[in-house]
């Protein structure tokens, strides 16, 4: 078996083409390989970008339930007298706004 050593592509190309053409094999140009190379990467992008907006979409869902039982708690706090009734309804009045903006981001579509 022959080595073809050091030698670039470019240089073992006249090699390459007398062995396929012996073997009946299909002989791509670079251009071929070129756009294969582009359908990759633009898979591997899409791919990345669809897993990145599911951690967003998962985190976004993570943030309203958040909100949600936090506003829940300082309702009940509010009720049993743990934190003054001005206080809590600051903060339930300022959870619920931070959690209309989160619904309205998520119903957004964009996201």
């Amino acid at each position: 078996m022959k080595t073809i050593g050091n030698k670039t592509l470019i240089e073992m190309l006249p090699q390459i083409k007398k062995v396929a053409k012996k073997h009946n094999l299909k002989i791509h140009k670079m251009k071929d390989f070129k756009k294969i190379m582009k359908l990759l990467g633009m898979f591997l992008v899409m791919a990345s970008c669809t897993q990145v907006k599911n951690e967003n979409k998962y985190l976004l869902k993570e943030s309203i339930y958040t909100v949600q039982d936090m506003r829940a708690w300082m309702i009940e706090d509010q009720q049993n007298e743990i934190i003054n009734f001005d206080y809590a309804e600051y903060y339930i009045e300022y959870l619920a706004e931070v959690e209309d903006n989160l619904l309205k981001i998520e119903n957004d579509g964009r996201f």
